[in-house]
């Protein structure tokens, strides 16, 4: 039997998820192993979406934490802080900003992984 998007190749395993009939070319896209490019084409859109909802609460973070730093700015100008809101201020204000950023990065980072690999699985189904 030939692989369904490969229709002049031959089978050699069926996508795990819908079934079908795929080709070595099919099965190895993207190290999603055994599931053929429509497949794993709707999984990456899957991911991706999840990860885009999750950009929005890091966008969310970094400008809690940078409106955290106007206000503590503002106190500190203003000699409205104690000694103990100084250091715990920024000690945490600092962590959390670091965290904030590096999640943000990381989800971005992330997003664009799987628009290429999206792309990829274009290639593959569409034989190019």
């Amino acid at each position: 039997m030939s692989c369904h998007i490969h229709k002049n190749k031959q089978e050699i395993s069926k996508c795990k998820v819908c079934g079908k009939p795929i080709c070595s070319e099919c099965q190895n896209i993207q190290n999603y192993y055994d599931a053929c490019p429509s497949c794993s084409k709707e999984k990456l859109l899957s991911l991706q979406t999840n990860y885009k909802r999750g950009l929005f609460a890091n966008i969310l973070s970094v400008l809690c934490i940078a409106l955290f730093f106007v206000f503590y700015a503002i106190d500190l100008k203003n000699g409205d802080a104690g000694q103990t809101y100084i250091i715990l201020g920024a000690i945490f204000g600092g962590l959390l900003a670091v965290v904030s950023v590096l999640l943000l990065v990381r989800t971005i980072v992330k997003i664009v992984k799987l628009k290429r690999l999206l792309l990829d699985v274009d290639k593959v189904k569409n034989g190019i």
